[in-house]
């Protein structure tokens, strides 16, 4: 284990998927910030990315940080999911439009949401419907993926990343007391094929999350 606490094989995963190594985890208890760990290990400037929820106080405060603070963070939004999948996306492209800054990225999550098709007859899932109606907004987006995710959500996202021309996320969680479960060498491999991206057009978000302590 290097001294850094981080083992080395993850190190060189990080390091061969991105350039940039993006970092995040949320503050609530169950999950410790590791942002200013992994980034020092890997000898790199720190930035910031917050995990938002994609409602209405969260826009809300996106839309008015200070081109300072804008300059130096990568916003993560996860959709909520609701029983009207539908609702829910045009309300989150109408509330990023009003208030994502212009010129910032916004990296979308829909994970959370069903793959399947949005509307009876309609082709497309979350994520191909998420790129449509954000591009038609002109508010650029990155599509947040897992090595899990199945093969229609890749090939939605595939499309997405060739719309927007921002790469991807790949997201990994680790539960601190479990052994990690990164991606293989392999894994990678195609995910990269499948998305048609270089490894430095891919960053990776490592969420950490603690599990409560039993009393």
């Amino acid at each position: 284990m290097p001294k850094h606490g981080i083992p080395e094989p993850a190190v060189r995963l990080i390091r061969a998927l991105t350039r940039h190594g993006w970092f995040s985890s949320h503050s609530d208890g169950s999950e410790r910030d590791t942002i200013g760990l992994m980034r020092s290990a890997l000898g790199e400037p720190l930035a910031y990315v917050p995990i938002l929820k994609g409602k209405a106080g969260e826009f809300s405060a996106l839309e008015h940080v200070t081109p300072a603070v804008r300059s130096s963070i990568r916003p993560v939004m996860e959709l909520v999911p609701d029983p009207d999948v539908r609702d829910v996306l045009e309300t989150f492209c109408d509330r990023a439009m009003d208030a994502v800054p212009q010129g910032t990225v916004l990296t979308v999550d829909s994970g959370a949401l069903p793959s399947a098709q949005v509307l009876a007859g309609d082709a497309g899932g979350p994520m191909a419907r998420l790129s449509e109606s954000l591009g038609l907004r002109g508010v650029a987006m990155s599509p947040v993926v897992r090595h899990t995710d199945k093969d229609e959500v890749l090939a939605e996202a595939a499309r997405a990343i060739n719309a927007h021309q921002h790469g991807a996320c790949l997201r990994v969680s680790v539960t601190a007391d479990s052994p990690p479960c990164f991606p293989n060498h392999s894994q990678i491999r195609g995910l990269l094929g499948v998305l048609r991206l270089e490894p430095e057009q891919v960053d990776l978000l490592k969420r950490l999350r603690h599990r409560p302590v039993q009393r």
